[in-house]
């Protein structure tokens, strides 16, 4: 009937964040990755030709690239979510 302890508790909700927010980079990582070198390469258009408006064809082609990589990257992101989220059920007290 006790209160948890205070350094307890927080030792284990800044590892539940650091979890979430490790589970969140892990998870975005390709996107973010594909972003980089798609705009990377859309400087490089720009700088070899100036005078081409390259967001008004970077940014659709772009937003389909995204949409096409979470098309393909939907079911190993949705499998790695669920390991962590059936670990945390199973556990949801224990520190990872």
């Amino acid at each position: 009937g006790a209160g948890l302890p205070g350094p307890d508790l927080a030792e284990w909700g800044l590892a539940q964040v650091g979890r979430a927010t490790s589970l969140a980079f892990s998870l975005s990582a390709p996107f973010a990755l594909a972003g980089l070198v798609w705009n990377l390469g859309l400087g490089l258009v720009n700088r070899a030709m100036p005078h081409l408006q390259v967001s008004f064809i970077g940014a659709p082609v772009l937003s389909l690239g995204a949409l096409l990589l979470l098309l393909g990257a939907t079911p190993l992101l949705l499998l790695q979510w669920q390991a962590v989220f059936v670990a945390l059920l199973q556990a949801p007290g224990a520190l990872p």
